[in-house]
C-alpha cells in the first residue's frame, strides 16, 4: 500500500510540474508579446495583454522621482508614439508562480534607445489567460 501511495504521489508532483511548466511558457510567451507589441506601438495588441487595473510604476531614482502610470495614460503615450518603437531583446531573469494565480516575472529588456529592468506581476484570469497588472520598471537611457 505504501507503495501505491509513493507512486500516486509522485505522479501527482511530476502532473503539477508540467502544469507548472505550461505557466512559466505561457508567462514567458506573454512578456515577449508585450515587448514586441510596445515596439511596435500596437496599441489594440497591448490592450489584449494588459489588466483593466493596469499600470507602470517608474522608479527614477537617479533624480528622486517616482511616476505611476495608469493603464489609459500608458496606451495612450503608446498611441501618440510618445514611448515604444524601439527594437529590443528580452531576457527572463527569473519566474515566480505563487497561489492563487498570481505571478512574478523579473526581465532585462535591451534596446537601441535605452534599457529596462522590469519587475512584471501577473494575473491569471478566469479562463486561464495571464494578464500584466503592474510593470515596475526601472530604465537607463544610453
Amino acid at each position: 500500500m505504501r507503495k501505491i501511495m509513493l507512486i500516486l504521489s509522485m505522479m501527482g508532483g511530476m502532473a503539477l510540474s508540467g502544469h507548472a511548466q505550461e505557466g512559466l511558457e505561457s508567462l514567458t510567451q506573454l512578456i515577449h508579446q508585450f515587448a514586441t507589441a510596445g515596439d511596435r506601438q500596437d496599441v489594440a495588441a497591448l490592450d489584449k495583454l494588459l489588466h483593466a487595473d493596469y499600470r507602470v510604476v517608474w522608479n527614477n531614482a537617479a533624480e528622486g522621482k517616482l511616476t505611476v502610470l495608469n493603464r489609459e495614460v500608458y496606451l495612450n503615450m503608446v498611441r501618440e508614439k510618445k514611448i515604444g518603437g524601439d527594437q529590443r531583446t528580452v531576457s527572463i531573469e527569473s519566474v515566480e508562480l505563487s497561489a492563487g494565480g498570481n505571478a512574478l516575472v523579473k526581465t532585462s529588456i535591451k534596446g537601441k534607445q535605452a534599457d529596462f529592468q522590469s519587475l512584471f506581476s501577473l494575473v491569471q484570469g478566469k479562463d486561464g489567460d495571464w494578464l500584466l497588472v503592474q510593470d515596475q520598471v526601472y530604465m537607463r537611457t544610453r
